[in-house]
């Protein structure tokens, strides 16, 4: 019995899931509208829902969804999550967390980690060093550090400082799109070895952030070619804008010309690179729709042409943007290398450009009198924004004996052993070495209930046999008799645990139940059928196997009926409906097969065994004692009485309905 699975509550499916999306900010008429009704629309089609719930308040939206009680919680937690993937959330609305109701859905062990230090360095430790370990517990579905808000990269800029500027947002957000593209650029052999080529830039730390150097031109365009007035519109002018350089600035000279051409390609890559992140959500929404719609019991297959079709388009469309991306980053890093040939930098392009970086300059053309005037800045990030990296908001503050602490819930797969999980993870812990000052504390864990549980019902099997062995031993006055009859207890609740671990069944509340409801009822059949052959031995003077068999057929019958009858009264409780219904499963059956394996014992092994100790014994003549003279004597006038004794029966019965 130790070897099945052990948990605190039965598997059960509770035919619900909830959906929480946090809105910060929003009322709750604009959380319906930007996210209630995308996600009420998109959950509309999936299958065996019952009913559907949405409701919103201030700053978020949940959906409640009830599923029949048919249908496998594993697999509507997938479609939830594929039909999750095809809503378009607005900006500023957090990740959906998806909630999975039920017994499972409460955390199996708790534990916390505190130290004289702010919560944000104790979930950073938790996180890399803790958290990582359990990823080898294939049983664990979660494990959640709790403590605080998420970290995460703020970049707060200053509306005054950016209107000084000439500058706006989306200006800024491309710039640093700019500084942060990392493409591949093929491959070069040196050696006979293949190595791969990155061009582009990547943003490493939040001092490199912070540096980042943002360019501000104003331009005078009057006198300009229209290829020159297309710079930075779009990805279809880059190229005919690059091209056209050189009618646009006419003579000027080569520092200045590189700084021009750096500046144009790079407003090329920006738009370009926001066509790519269009794109390729585009190409992850149709993916995931054909997906969605392939899972449908009867899917469209004009739908479905229509998706390959889009998916197949965008792709090349990204293989396209890819290469020009590509393409560009190669020019840009030809401009650079000539830049750091000639021993200049950009600021001091700029100073030869402008004289300074905040000063106006006249360009004039030999070859036209158009008049270009540039009034070129650069600056970095952190002069006109705060760039931070800390939790979003201090919504969550815990603290343990004192000191600021971070939890980390576990949770397990449903239907696992909950208690060799524990195991597992306990194991882990105690290879964990803290740094000075970190303490590790358990706040909870399911496994010390869990097998307190199986311990009372052993403790609980034990006393019903030492009980019943005592009253058999009282009546029958033989110890053999009496063993022979306690035997039948371990026989039944060992037999019925081995069926039951067929059955995948767990040691939980409800089976522990049942076999504490059937440790007191498994004994009953062997009793009436040891005493009958124990009565027919005693008086008998020839004794053989044939008497025992005649003895057990006498009461075999009534123990049969008396096993179904009971088991009719317990069996009923498997088909309740409803969620109660189900967790009263898991109690019937294990009562019933006990019950089932009580009869086989006593009709069965207690034949046997009591032809191996009971054959031997010394006839007895008959010798009624009082108890059964005063039986016999109120049996005697019962049945002389029939119409008293059936009115007082008629009695009990209608005064039991009041």
């Amino acid at each position: 019995s130790f070897t099945m699975k052990m948990e605190d509550m039965p598997n059960v499916d509770i035919p619900y899931l909830s959906v929480v999306v946090v809105y910060p900010g929003a009322t709750p008429e604009q959380a319906l509208e930007d996210v209630g009704k995308p996600i009420e629309q998109a959950f509309s089609s999936l299958k065996n829902v019952k009913n559907l719930y949405i409701s919103s308040g201030s700053d978020y939206t949940s959906a409640t969804l009830e599923f029949n009680l048919s249908q496998s919680m594993d697999e509507a937690e997938k479609d939830v999550n594929s039909a999750l993937a095809t809503v378009k959330l607005p900006e500023g609305a957090q990740k959906p967390k998806l909630v999975k109701e039920g017994p499972t859905a409460t955390a199996l062990y708790t534990f916390s980690v505190t130290a004289n230090t702010d919560q944000a360095t104790i979930q950073e430790y938790v996180t890399d060093h803790i958290k990582p370990l359990f990823s080898s517990i294939q049983e664990i579905s979660s494990v959640e550090v709790k403590g605080m808000s998420e970290k995460k990269l703020f970049i707060k800029v200053d509306p005054d400082k950016l209107k000084k500027e000439n500058l706006t947002l989306d200006k800024v957000k491309q710039m640093l799109l700019a500084n942060n593209i990392s493409v591949p650029a093929g491959q070069l052999t040196v050696d006979d070895k293949g190595l791969n080529l990155q061009v582009g830039n990547k943003i490493q730390s939040l001092e490199d952030l912070k540096k980042v150097e943002l360019v501000a031109i104003d331009q005078d365009m009057s006198g300009i070619t229209d290829g020159f007035k297309s710079v930075g519109e779009g990805f279809n002018a880059v190229g005919s804008t690059v091209g056209k350089l050189g009618q646009g600035v006419g003579t000027l000279v080569g520092g200045q010309m590189l700084l021009q051409g750096q500046i144009q390609i790079m407003q090329g890559i920006n738009g370009l690179s926001a066509v790519m992140f269009e794109d390729q959500a585009k190409l992850q929404a149709a993916t995931q729709k054909l997906e969605a719609d392939k899972a449908q019991p009867n899917p469209n297959p004009e739908q479905a042409a229509l998706l390959t079709a889009q998916i197949e388009g965008l792709s090349q469309k990204l293989k396209a943007e890819q290469a020009k991306i590509t393409e560009l980053q190669t020019q840009l890093a030809g401009l650079q290398a000539q830049v750091k040939a000639s021993g200049t930098t950009m600021a001091d392009q700029l100073k030869g450009l402008n004289g300074s970086t905040s000063t106006s300059s006249s360009l004039s053309s030999s070859s036209s009198d158009a008049t270009v005037g540039l009034k070129i800045r650069t600056m970095p990030l952190s002069s006109i924004a705060e760039v931070t990296y800390e939790p979003e908001k201090n919504l969550v503050v815990t603290r343990l004996n004192g000191k600021p602490a971070i939890l980390t819930d576990i949770k397990n797969q449903p239907g696992t052993n909950a208690v060799e999980v524990v195991k597992q993870v306990e194991e882990k812990l105690k290879g964990v070495v803290l740094p000075s000052g970190y303490q590790l504390t358990v706040l909870h864990d399911s496994s010390v209930q869990i097998e307190k549980s199986v311990h009372n019902m052993v403790k609980e099997a034990m006393l019903g046999a030492f009980f019943a062995m005592l009253v058999t031993f009282l009546f029958l006055r033989n110890w053999r008799s009496t063993i022979v009859a306690i035997l039948s207890i371990p026989l039944s609740i060992f037999a019925s645990l081995i069926v039951l671990k067929w059955l995948d069944y767990s040691l939980n509340i409800m089976t522990l139940a049942g076999m504490a409801v059937a440790v007191g009822r498994v004994v009953d059949d062997s009793i009436v059928v040891i005493e009958n052959i124990y009565r027919r031995i005693r008086l008998s003077e020839e004794r053989t196997s044939q008497l025992i068999i005649e003895a057990t057929s006498e009461v075999g019958k009534a123990v049969t009926f008396s096993t179904i009858t009971t088991i009719a009264v317990f069996g009923p409780l498997s088909f309740v409906p409803g969620i109660v219904g189900k967790f009263f499963v898991p109690f019937a059956v294990s009562v019933v097969i006990a019950l089932v394996f009580s009869l086989l014992v006593a009709i069965t092994v207690v034949p046997l065994l009591s032809r191996l100790f009971l054959l031997r014994m010394e006839r007895q003549e008959y010798r009624e004692n009082a108890m059964q003279k005063g039986y016999r004597s109120l049996l005697v006038w019962s049945l002389e009485h029939k119409f008293v004794v059936s009115f007082i029966s008629l009695l009990l019965v209608a005064g039991s309905l009041t």
